[in-house]
């Protein structure tokens, strides 16, 4: 039966679905005829073994390691190949390693520490994006989530005594599971370029720099927010802009494509991108479209034990009125499902999606 009700629901629909129309229609036009591109570049991260990497064409270590003395409170960095849930059993426990000095072996005691490192540079890139106008859509933290530190709690030895230590190895009796050679990787290169003033604006108040790139690649200013006024990602070139009339090369993120088919062990951001607007009939959609069913979904402020789901963005600061609840009807990959759910939740302001068992 036709009522008001339904036809103000109609109006709404057909008043977001003509929304939608009018900003694709001005996101080709700004295409075609200015040549803006204001798609967001894809992130990949890709584990690799450390000590066969070729790829510096197009990835680069997420943070580097090094180890200079037998005396750094950190020293290498270890990937833990175990189920999410299961890394809190490495994180409380007090291990033995020896330093290998010539023929001699010097009693140290480590424990392996979560990889902070990682999170303050996603942070930084995150800041990245926001100064190019660029979309963020977050970083699958499947590999790193798995990445440790080997820090020194205590020397069992004296190893004070030994001066002008440059030659040493370290012996850490790892288990199976925690591997010293691998790392993750992404396809984030940073690089300097030479950039053409082209022109000036308003009575020299604003200047225009351009640096020509590859269509398939994605540029982004990795410069101080007081020195970029602006920055436009065009198809074929970056533009630039500054109060400064003096700058002659920027630091730039270069952000290129990665064949996935190409590694097996790799992720990327945003294959699970949002196409619409995260509603409770959107988010159910958008479970089953990744291989989940929900059988359960409703709004809630009660506090249940929800699945530890880790938290991506956690220097996007939001302030929720309430969870929305949902139940599916199998949890068989559970890193999938953190990326599911931190992608519904970048996208929402005011409500955070929660999963229960």
């Amino acid at each position: 039966m036709f009522t008001e009700k339904y036809f103000k629901e109609d109006i709404k629909i057909f008043e977001r679905s003509l929304d939608n129309k009018i900003d694709e229609g001005l996101k080709k036009i700004e295409e075609n005829i200015l040549g803006i591109n204001d798609k967001s570049p894809k992130i990949y991260t890709v584990l690799l073994n450390k000590n066969k990497f070729n790829y510096e064409y197009i990835l680069s270590a997420i943070v580097n390691d090094d180890v200079n003395s037998i005396y750094d409170t950190y020293l290498d960095s270890v990937y833990i190949n175990a189920e999410y849930f299961k890394l809190s059993n490495y994180e409380n426990k007090i291990f033995s390693g020896y330093f290998l000095v010539d023929s001699d072996k010097y009693e140290f005691r480590y424990v392996l520490e979560k990889d902070t490192r990682y999170f303050d540079k996603i942070n930084e890139i995150y800041h990245i994006y926001l100064t190019n106008n660029v979309k963020w859509y977050g970083i699958d933290m499947k590999y790193i989530n798995r990445m440790y530190r080997v820090k020194v709690v205590e020397y069992v030895d004296n190893i004070h005594l030994l001066e002008n230590i440059d030659k040493f190895n370290i012996e850490y009796n790892f288990s199976s599971d925690v591997d010293l050679n691998l790392k993750p990787y992404w396809n984030i290169l940073n690089k300097n370029f030479i950039a053409k003033e082209s022109m000036s604006i308003l009575d020299g108040f604003s200047y225009k720099y351009e640096i020509e790139k590859n269509e398939n690649t994605f540029y982004l200013v990795n410069e101080k927010d007081e020195i970029i006024e602006d920055v436009v990602n065009q198809k074929n070139k970056l533009e630039i802009y500054s109060k400064f009339s003096n700058l002659y090369s920027f630091i730039i993120l270069v952000i290129g494509y990665v064949n996935m088919s190409v590694f097996k062990y790799i992720s990327v951001n945003y294959e699970y991108e949002i196409d619409s607007e995260p509603t409770i009939e959107n988010i159910k959609r958008y479970f089953k479209k990744h291989d989940y069913e929900v059988v359960d979904i409703k709004m809630s402020n009660e506090n249940k034990n929800y699945l530890d789901i880790p938290e991506y963005n956690k220097m996007i600061m939001k302030k929720y009125i309430s969870n929305i609840e949902v139940k599916l009807d199998n949890y068989y990959d559970y890193d999938k499902i953190f990326k599911i759910v931190n992608i519904l939740n970048l996208n929402l302001y005011m409500y955070k999606v929660v999963v229960y068992e």
